[in-house]
């Protein structure tokens, strides 16, 4: 069996992902992942693993620290709400060549995830994470679409979901991380520059590739739409989110049985630095910023 350590158990993710791999599934009855269970919990404030004990195992252990936790457990899954504690929490697991789930955003400070993408490259580890968002089903369907060429060359595409530059969980790099993803997995990682503008709290922000702008709506509604512009039509399909934290579970538990990476590491380190280069644009007027400058 794996032991999961879970880190930063604040966040709603951790309850969800105790539940997914603890408790039996609602429709079977049966766990769907028998040879995973979390057996450790770790936050700054203890209440929220707290919770996590009285509602997935009182055998589940409260840890002291991120350290005290490391040789307790199999593999980790970092949660935490502030992106500015994950290369902290994640680095004793990973120095000990432990599989590793980081969630968005994967780092708040390019300084930061430069240094994991350095250990972890160097020795081969397996690294997870980012946002659920890039696994909606919905977005497969929208990118198929697209190949399938009926609406003929994109020229431009919109994506919306939430993201608020006020959140006390470093602003939008909080949210963000989920609307990049899903741009990066619909159109690529080739993004040049970004372009990022605020208006009555609302931001826009334009993900420039070679041949097309993709339009990132950083907006409060409830609804999310993935939209796409082509030459002969237009394809609009609205996502659905509610299977992301499942889908989460599956795509650790998947790196880990077979050894691999099921994303691309650069798929969830690229939107930390298209977040830089946002908050670099607007604070200089909304200019178009490479993301070579970050």
């Amino acid at each position: 069996m794996y032991r999961v350590g879970l880190l930063g158990t604040e966040n709603s993710h951790a309850m969800a992902f105790a539940k997914t791999m603890n408790l039996p599934d609602e429709k079977t009855g049966e766990r769907l992942y028998p040879d995973f269970k979390v057996v450790a919990c770790y936050a700054l404030e203890k209440e929220p693993s707290q919770k996590i004990v009285e509602a997935c195992g009182d055998d589940i252990v409260i840890m002291e620290s991120p350290e005290e936790m490391v040789d307790l457990v199999d593999c980790a899954m970092i949660t935490s709400r502030h992106g500015k504690y994950h290369k902290d929490f994640a680095m004793p697991f990973l120095k000990a060549g432990k599989p590793c789930f980081i969630d968005k955003p994967f780092t708040v400070s390019v300084e930061d995830a430069k240094e994991l993408v350095e250990l972890i490259e160097k020795n081969n580890l397996l690294v997870t994470g980012g946002s659920g968002c890039k696994f909606v089903p919905q977005l497969d369907d929208f990118i198929r679409e697209m190949q399938r060429g009926d609406i003929g060359d994109v020229v431009s595409a919109v994506i919306n979901f939430p993201g608020d530059r006020a959140s006390e969980y470093a602003g939008i790099f909080f949210y963000g991380q989920h609307l990049i993803e899903m741009v990066i997995h619909a159109f690529g990682e080739e993004i040049r520059s970004v372009a990022c503008f605020e208006k009555a709290g609302h931001l826009t922000a334009i993900a420039r590739y070679d041949a097309i702008d993709v339009v990132m709506n950083f907006t409060p509604a409830n609804r999310y739409l993935a939209v796409a512009y082509g030459k002969k039509g237009n394809i609009v399909r609205e996502l659905d989110i509610s299977g992301i934290y499942p889908a989460e579970v599956a795509n650790f538990v998947k790196m880990i049985r077979t050894q691999s990476l099921p994303v691309p590491l650069n798929r969830i380190v690229l939107p930390v630095y298209v977040l830089n280069a946002m908050e670099k644009s607007l604070s200089e007027g909304g200019r178009d910023v490479a993301l070579s400058e970050i």
